[in-house]
């Protein structure tokens, strides 16, 4: 028994110490550019240099190859304002090119200054995801024409001096299976709405016109075969049906309702609501009035600002799923009594408890949200917090101040006791006060918190990194599934990435 048993265990070591073997492979195989005073090179994961700094600067894409489940980080390297590029540690082109574009498929290479007659004075060579040539000849624009199999595709060129093609292209082995046509003028391919596709191939402007063709694929080599025919004129570019389509419109959905709701005083002074509905499909609309007598030394008709679309508050600014409703509150009262505010929204009346109120703008689909202030009894100071038309609290009038942007679908910073706290864009909080700082971009999506020496990040996700890092974060990164950090200094000057763990990439 003891035999099998042993067999067994070995094989279960075996195979965890490949499962270890390839996941520290995978982890190592990652890259991150890597500074050494102006020069950059490439480090791994543990800021071992892998490759030497040798280049201006690094720039990372990160690619998921034609058939492959994974991301791949590739690296433009520049110098001298030429641009190559690199593979891992392979450097596949070295810095001699304009500018290089890459996509899960083809490499583009474009040159400026080898006379070639191509508008802009541009020539593009058209290369693998390994760096191989595909096409020596000058290329000014390749298509996709259709795909088939999920990484095979079939593509159709132009480019000048006859030498024009289309090609059938496995992606996946980095390869051109088949060349349908080879040395043309020009060429396109076309498919309609089933698997059928057509070609017009012109060779020489002396052929009297375009030859057309048929392109069928067959299953059984896994190749086209092209045979002249006819091609339907509903394919081309002098065809209005191809500007046909539904307009979009939502026919069938609810009953298109628009709803606004107003406020305007009478002569004798009372708050008077004129709701109007119209009712689009139906082409009706009809008005209502409710009449709103308040308790109040003195009132105000305030209009929501909500930037450049002018005053008013929108609740959605699409259409609701179920009603195709789009709700709107163009104003609201702000009335006093006893020296203290309350507000009216619709029909809702929030008692005049606070010293003062300040309407803002909360997330996208909220009603208006107010800042809301009262005196501290114990500190004689006006404190903040917020709440709904409705009256309802969000935050507490407990702090200093409540920063937040003009724009909705942001979060708020706190501060009480000149410390820095965050809450998410409903208003909870996240982080009460307890940073030394915590600063937000003009975007008002991420934020900086500065703690002791340290700098930390929250992202416009809500993820969050606490006070790790000498340097502030500039913004989140990933390579590959690498997560990393943009650092810059106090002049905010780019210098270089660090990771969760706190290891720099970069030496000054």
């Amino acid at each position: 028994m003891a035999k099998p048993y042993l067999q067994i265990m070995k094989k279960l070591l075996s195979l965890i110490f490949f499962i270890l073997l390839a996941f520290n492979s995978f982890s190592q195989s990652v890259l991150i550019p890597y500074r050494v005073g102006k020069l950059w090179g490439l480090a791994d994961t543990n800021a071992i240099v892998k490759y030497p700094p040798t280049f201006d600067e690094i720039e990372v894409q990160n690619i998921r190859p034609a058939g492959s489940k994974n991301i791949e980080p590739f690296y433009i390297v520049k110098k001298k304002g030429r641009e190559g590029l690199m593979r891992g540690t392979k450097l596949l082109l070295p810095p001699k090119a304009e500018r290089i574009f890459l996509d899960s498929v083809f490499i583009r290479e474009f040159h400026s200054t080898d006379g070639q007659p191509m508008v802009g004075s541009s020539r593009q060579v058209i290369r693998n995801l390994n760096g191989k040539v595909l096409f020596r000849d000058s290329v000014m624009e390749i298509h996709e024409a259709q795909q088939y199999k999920g990484t095979h595709m079939l593509y159709y060129t132009f480019s000048p001096n006859n030498t024009s093609g289309a090609f059938w292209y496995d992606a996946e082995k980095q390869e051109i299976r088949q060349w349908l046509f080879k040395g043309a003028m020009s060429i396109g391919v076309r498919g309609d709405r089933g698997q059928n596709l057509y070609a017009s191939v012109l060779y020489r402007e002396t052929d009297g016109g375009a030859k057309k063709y048929r392109l069928t694929f067959n299953k059984s080599t896994n190749l086209f075969e092209s045979k002249p025919s006819a091609i339907p004129s509903n394919l081309w570019d002098d065809d209005p049906q191809r500007y046909s389509g539904s307009s979009g419109f939502r026919d069938n959905v609810g009953n298109n309702l628009s709803r606004d709701s107003k406020f305007v005083k009478s002569a004798s002074g009372d708050i008077i609501r004129i709701l109007k509905e119209s009712h689009y499909r139906e082409g009706g609309s009809k008005s209502d009035t409710l009449k709103i007598q308040l308790d109040a030394e003195s009132s105000i008709i305030s209009d929501f600002s909500s930037g450049k679309f002018g005053p008013y508050h929108t609740s959605d600014m699409n259409f609701v799923a179920k009603t195709d409703t789009l709700y709107t509150y163009q104003n609201y009262v702000i009335y006093t009594k006893n020296e203290k505010k309350g507000i009216v929204v619709e029909k809702n009346i929030v008692p005049a408890v606070y010293n003062d109120l300040i309407y803002f703008v909360g997330y996208l689909k909220s009603k208006p949200l107010f800042l809301a202030s009262k005196l501290d009894p114990i500190t004689n100071t006006l404190k903040w917090g917020v709440i709904g038309s409705d009256g309802e609290e969000i935050q507490p009038p407990v702090y200093d101040q409540i920063i937040r942007s003009n724009g909705s679908n942001t979060r708020w910073i706190l501060k009480k006791d000149n410390l820095y706290g965050i809450t998410d864009r409903f208003g909870k909080t996240v982080f009460p006060p307890k940073f030394e700082k915590i600063t937000a971009t003009e975007s008002f999506l991420d934020f900086s918190i500065y703690d002791k020496g340290k700098y930390g990040y929250i992202d416009s996700y809500g993820k969050y990194l606490l006070p790790t890092f000498p340097y502030r974060i500039n913004r989140e990164l990933s390579f590959g599934k690498y997560p990393i950090f943009e650092l810059k200094d106090s002049k905010g000057a780019i210098l270089g990435y660090a990771n969760k763990k706190g290891l720099l990439f970069f030496k000054n």
